[in-house]
């Protein structure tokens, strides 16, 4: 499974795995969304 966050592709193991990790991106700050693409947060 697969999906972009943060303009990166993030590999998840199954789709109960997808949810979990889209359920927590919602409610990141944004300083910990970056940091899911450090090459991006780097580049700002």
């Amino acid at each position: 499974m697969t999906e972009r966050f943060a303009l990166k592709t993030k590999y998840f193991y199954d789709e109960d795995n997808l949810e979990t990790f889209r359920e927590e991106y919602v409610v990141m700050l944004l300083h910990e969304k970056a940091m899911e693409n450090k090459r991006l947060a780097g580049g700002a």
